[in-house]
């Protein structure tokens, strides 16, 4: 008594669930087609029904994707952020650049001196004293000695030809015109410009 029959129910609850789960226009649209002609949709006109509740539901369904097309896309361009590792990956480490300073040979003028005794000059991160004088534009005399002064030996050099000069601890060496040649010690150039006059230069080992 009072209690709707179970197929009632049963309709009642599929409609509930139809209008919960179908998009409002498309629901409208049903319930205008269903309601002309007393509940059946008329043939004229079931045709262009059809078709309009069809555009819909493709409509709602491509913003749908849209949308969620859009949201991937920023998701993943938001992940593609290089980390804080990656940024710092193709910076070069001091690492090897500090262990060469470590042994390359460093050459420091100290010291000015008279002319005949000449700059001090020391050298560190070498085991000895390894000196190249080369004639690049004229020729020149070279004298060389384990003290200031005292001559050791005495020679000239002609355009284009080179010397080498080593010692262990201590070296003195005298030019007649720098400027005629180039001055390497252990690899460290020294500088000869604008010196048309003798000068002497004094080389000391640093350990």
């Amino acid at each position: 008594m009072g209690s709707q029959p179970a197929a009632a129910r049963s309709g009642e609850s599929r409609e509930h669930l139809q209008q919960t789960m179908t998009p409002r226009k498309v629901s409208q649209e049903v319930k205008r087609g269903v309601e002309k002609g007393d509940g059946k949709p008329k043939k004229g006109g079931a045709s262009k029904w059809m078709i309009r509740v069809a555009s819909i539901g493709a409509l709602l369904l491509v913003s749908i994707g849209g949308y969620t097309i859009l949201t991937n896309n920023s998701d993943s361009g938001a992940s593609k952020q290089p980390s804080a590792d990656e940024q710092g990956a193709g910076v070069p480490k001091n690492d090897t650049a500090n262990a060469q300073d470590v042994n390359t040979p460093q050459l420091t003028k100290v010291k000015t001196g008279n002319d005949l005794e000449g700059d001090l000059l020391t050298l560190e991160n070498a085991k000895k004293i390894e000196v190249e004088i080369k004639a690049t534009k004229g020729n020149t005399n070279i004298s060389v000695g384990n003290k200031v002064n005292n001559v050791e030996e005495s020679y000239e050099i002609k355009v284009g030809e080179q010397r080498k000069l080593n010692a262990d601890q201590f070296i003195w060496f005298r030019l007649m015109k720098p400027s005629n040649t180039q001055i390497k010690v252990n690899g460290e150039e020294v500088d000869t410009t604008a010196q048309d006059v003798p000068k002497s230069y004094r080389i000391q080992l640093k350990k």
